[in-house]
């Protein structure tokens, strides 16, 4: 892989990423951050094998193709303490390069191929919500969710989407939070999903980051999927 890129907006979806990272994990894969460039733009893909994210940008100046599996942590740290405007990521041998001005690091990665497949979100089942509804639903039941976890189901928030309104529920088994709006989702029947609690304070986060007024839901089965 070869990539040249501004420092500043890959910085910037890089921590986003590697918060999504596991610090530990007995799959060493979980701790990368999946790099790819296409068509001048920069995709990072991260997950600890529950929740996952795909962050995107183009920008001026990013050129390269290739993908490249690298460790987060590392890896945020080496571009933080590059001072150049443009950095370059390139492989040299068993080793990735990530050079910007005078200074160089090298880092191992691991192969690409190994990265989990993280789905992507279908245009088609999406439910379009207003972004900042949404999230003060997420700041008034959060807290009510338990810390403990080994209760899963109490450990996570409980999403629901009717057809004319979009309700959230936590409990830790002494308190219970309830929160919901009305809203014209265009569903024909309710879908309803337990989601962890750890991915609605990244959603937060990644939102805060990002802005914008509408939020993309896809909820399926056994997944959920956001998109900004």
């Amino acid at each position: 892989m070869k990539l040249d890129t501004p420092r500043e907006p890959f910085l910037h979806h890089l921590q986003l990423a590697a918060s999504f990272c596991p610090t530990r994990s007995p799959r060493p894969i979980l701790q990368d951050v999946l790099v790819e460039v296409t068509g001048g733009e920069v995709v990072l893909l991260a997950t600890d094998g529950e929740i996952s994210l795909r962050a995107r940008y183009a920008a001026e100046g990013v050129a390269g193709a290739g993908r490249a599996a690298l460790p987060a942590a590392t890896l945020v740290s080496a571009v933080r303490a590059l001072a150049a405007d443009t950095i370059r990521i390139e492989e040299a041998g068993s080793l990735h390069e990530i050079s910007g001005g005078a200074a160089v690091f090298k880092l191992h990665g691991d192969d690409p191929e190994l990265f989990p497949a993280i789905p992507s979100v279908n245009s088609e089942r999406v439910v379009k919500v207003p972004l900042a509804a949404f999230l003060d639903l997420c700041n008034r039941t959060l807290f009510a969710a338990a810390k403990d976890m080994g209760r899963y189901a109490f450990n996570g928030i409980l999403l629901e989407l009717d057809p004319a309104e979009i309700t959230l529920v936590a409990t830790d088994g002494r308190r219970l939070a309830l929160a919901g709006m009305k809203y014209e989702t265009g569903l024909g029947e309710r879908r309803s999903a337990i989601v962890p609690a750890k991915a609605l304070h990244l959603l937060q986060r990644a939102a805060a980051d990002h802005g914008g007024e509408e939020l993309h839901l896809d909820l399926r089965e056994n997944q959920v999927s956001f998109a900004l």
